[in-house]
């Protein structure tokens, strides 16, 4: 991507005993999503310019061009409440993933996965949590990226990942009522964000950027369980237009199966014209 994720495939774990957290979260980045001033964001972590590749020991090569891909904040033109919610839903995707990834035994990257919000969202976040009289929910991310990086056990894991993502829900039920069209809308961002992670992390059908593979799954992840608790409303407002709904959201599972990437993926062109169309069906709700 053009800002560089510093992916630290080896060796978080050690710099996090000699670093701030915060610096360690921050050697994680990029960006998909307003980094505002925060305590990640601050960070003495130089930006590489945007023809620098990423370090460690998979290739950089992204995109269907072979090209490092462009950084997308999927909700910067979004009305204020979408984009709360959607940013929200952003961070739960990286959790969602970041306990795939844990429960598989790739406990160092399931850590930097952790570290994705702090990093790239709650920065933004922060005020918009404030203004609404939210919970505030960095603690609770420092502490499961903490654990990760100890090695923690699974069980512990599972129960700082659930207390971090009901204080995201509790955050959430504190935003704006969305209504029908204004859902549909967060999916389809989210979505797009996903399908544009999804093109970064392919060269061709093989993948090579698994950071970027596994943020669309976890984005994919975090959508469709969304849009589950929401399918019925949907389907009351809007019931041929929330079955095809239904059906592409399902249909895009395909694209990211599982957290550790398969050794052929779909061309990712796909996957964002169906991003595209879930955004623009918001109009038949």
């Amino acid at each position: 991507m053009a800002t560089r994720r510093l992916k630290l495939w080896v060796g978080m774990s050690s710099f996090a005993l000699v670093a701030p957290l915060d610096a360690a979260i921050a050697q994680t980045a990029h960006v998909h999503g307003p980094v505002a001033a925060s305590p990640a964001a601050k960070a003495p972590v130089a930006k590489p310019p945007a023809e620098t590749k990423d370090s460690g020991s998979e290739s950089s090569e992204g995109g269907e061009g072979g090209e490092g891909g462009t950084d997308q904040d999927a909700f910067a033109f979004s009305s204020p409440p979408e984009q709360y919610v959607g940013r929200l839903l952003l961070s739960r995707g990286h959790l969602a993933v970041g306990l795939e990834l844990y429960a598989g035994g790739d406990r160092e990257t399931a850590a930097q996965h952790f570290a994705h919000p702090s990093a790239e969202l709650y920065g933004w976040l922060e005020a918009e949590l404030a203004k609404r009289n939210a919970p505030a929910f960095k603690e609770g991310l420092d502490r499961l990226v903490a654990a990760a990086l100890r090695k923690a056990p699974l069980d512990e894991i599972r129960t700082l990942q659930l207390a971090v993502t009901a204080q995201i829900d509790a955050a959430e039920a504190k935003g704006e009522t969305l209504d029908e069209a204004s859902q549909v809308r967060v999916i389809g961002g989210v979505l797009d964000q996903a399908a544009h992670e999804f093109n970064d992390s392919a060269k061709g059908t093989r993948v090579v950027n698994p950071t970027e593979y596994q943020d669309a799954r976890g984005f994919y992840l975090a959508t469709k369980a969304w849009f589950d608790v929401r399918r019925e409303r949907l389907q009351a407002k809007a019931p041929a237009a929330t079955a095809q709904l239904a059906q592409e959201i399902t249909a895009l599972g395909a694209f990211v199966p599982a957290a550790k990437p398969p050794a052929k993926i779909n061309k990712p062109g796909p996957f964002q014209a169906a991003a595209s169309r879930i955004r623009f069906s918001a109009g038949e709700f």
